[in-house]
């Protein structure tokens, strides 16, 4: 029977050279203040949104949701009508992922490796690149299978992914919570969360059937899935918060090996390097 710890302390990391939060961070944030409607000004409330972000950013349009449409008038009339705006820039158009009172509050995110046997999850400072809390714990799903071709097997029976993809989605919530709590953040205030590993724990978490990944020519779903809403794969964050899975090479050769090629500057190596993830 395996003891379960879990770790609460913020690792003393430094913020990697180069870090240009202008330029690296795809999530942005505008305050913008609008004249109230009048008898004289009928613009509906998304459309003056709209242009008092143009004016702002340049921005002029956003892909927004139905929630986010039904409240948005009495955010903006709670707000008197100055409001920030937090959007993701790598879609197009941009997709809006919440609209507050004018805030000048930390932008979250959140960076999470799944690992086989251990998931951490680590809370970051997106203006910045700190790191600002870390949780890590056993990978629930080590009780359906120690290692990935055990979990392809029970995934391709009587139901069996969709429960590993639950048990290893309990997994990030649980330490999402503990990092969050340790640097008193609500968790959903965490407005993306960028993801690492192999390409089987990917295809679990995902809800992607991973049986090719076992058999000849052994292929993959996807080496880089698309960007997904939270909401959409019950994280426990921002709904809209965007969740980055970061690209895998081949069927073995997953997203854990490529961030640590790209990490350790192997990359930029001009020596012939090997890169050993034990």
């Amino acid at each position: 029977e395996r003891r379960l710890t879990t770790e609460h302390t913020a690792p003393e990391v430094e913020v990697p050279a180069g870090y240009n939060a202008d330029y690296v961070q795809t999530i942005q944030r505008a305050t913008v203040q609008m004249s109230p409607p009048t008898m004289d000004d009928q613009t509906d409330d998304w459309e003056r949104l709209l242009t008092a972000l143009r004016v702002e950013t340049g921005v002029d349009r956003l892909n927004t949701s139905l929630d986010q449409l039904r409240s948005l008038g009495a955010t903006l009339r709670e707000a008197d009508w100055k409001v920030s705006v937090t959007f993701d820039t790598t879609c197009e158009p941009p997709c809006l992922i919440r609209i507050e009172p004018a805030s000048e509050a930390t932008l979250w995110g959140l960076a999470i490796d799944i690992g086989t046997t251990t998931v951490s999850v680590w809370l970051v400072d997106l203006s910045s690149g700190e790191v600002k809390a870390q949780a890590a714990d056993y990978n629930r799903q080590i009780a359906r299978g120690e290692d990935v071709i055990s979990r392809i097997i029970y995934a391709s029976r009587n139901g069996g992914g969709e429960e590993l993809r639950t048990l290893v989605l309990e997994s990030i919530n649980t330490l999402t919570r503990a990092a969050c709590a340790q640097a008193e953040v609500a968790p959903e205030a965490v407005v993306k969360a960028t993801l690492s590993g192999n390409s089987t724990m990917m295809h679990l978490f995902l809800g992607l059937p991973p049986q090719s990944i076992r058999l000849s020519p052994f292929i993959t779903a996807a080496n880089q899935p698309p960007p997904v809403r939270a909401g959409e794969l019950g994280l426990a964050i921002h709904p809209r918060a965007t969740v980055d899975c970061l690209p895998g090479v081949a069927s073995y050769v997953g997203s854990d090996i490529s961030a640590g090629v790209v990490s350790a500057g192997l990359s930029a190596a001009e020596q012939l390097t090997l890169f050993l993830d034990v």
